[in-house]
């Protein structure tokens, strides 16, 4: 049990470090998105690439 109990424990790190990492991106892009020009694409790009991360960690 203790290798599972582990295991999920890394991958629940994993992820957290995920949201963090996507967390920072947005207001980067939020901050770009300030000015005159806009960027909805790479907010989603962005987020769709947490979500593929986030699918391949639970994997």
């Amino acid at each position: 049990m203790g290798y599972y109990e582990s295991k999920e424990d890394k991958a629940l790190t994993k992820m957290a470090a995920t949201l963090t990492q996507l967390d920072q991106e947005l207001d980067r892009i939020e901050w770009l998105s300030a000015g005159e020009k806009k960027h909805p694409l790479e907010k989603r790009h962005a987020e769709r690439l947490a979500l593929h991360d986030i699918k391949r960690i639970s994997l």
